[in-house]
């Protein structure tokens, strides 16, 4: 069994955000935009009357594009409010998954949470990120973690969720 305590501080709260916001909105987003600019560049090469279709079409992704940053703007006033809150979440992990409890200056909370609930996992250098879907994120400190407990987590989250590739970002492993 791995215990876990994960204080939500500054840091913590901030990869958070990066993660919801760049990996599971921002790229889906981009990847858009891409393949509208593609369309609007074969459009004026076969049909003038696609076009304006096509232009169409980029102005509701591009107002797509002002909701999505707003939104990030709006997380990042959020995230002050969770680290004033002094958010601390309490992990065990065992084989079959793990319990998540959520303690607060103004609110307590307690999960199970089965493995095969995971459907993405990340890590950095410092943390596990495990998301249930595209708004929720566990965030396991490994900081404070000793280095057999977390090559013991990364082995147990790669083998049981439904989240077969935990990647590292380039910046964390040139940081090493």
């Amino acid at each position: 069994m791995i215990n876990n305590e994960t204080k939500l501080d500054s840091f913590v709260v901030h990869k958070m955000n990066q993660y919801i916001f760049f990996r599971l909105r921002l790229l889906p987003i981009v990847f858009i935009n891409i393949f509208m600019i593609l369309i609007i560049i074969a459009a004026s090469f076969l049909d003038k009357s696609l076009l304006t279709l096509c232009y169409v079409c980029g102005g509701i992704v591009l107002v797509c594009d002002v909701i999505v940053v707003a939104a990030y703007f709006v997380g990042k006033k959020k995230q002050k409010q969770i680290v004033d809150n002094n958010f601390v979440y309490k992990y065990d992990f065992d084989a079959d998954g793990f319990d998540a409890e959520m303690i607060s200056n103004t609110q307590q909370a307690k999960a199970r949470v089965p493995y095969n609930a995971i459907k993405k996992s990340y890590e950095t250098k410092d943390l596990f990120l495990l998301a249930q879907n595209d708004i929720s994120v566990f965030v396991v400190d490994k900081r404070n973690m000793a280095e057999t407990d977390i090559i013991m987590l990364r082995s147990i989250i790669s083998n049981k969720t439904k989240s077969k590739m935990l990647k590292k970002s380039n910046k964390d492993k040139n940081t090493k």
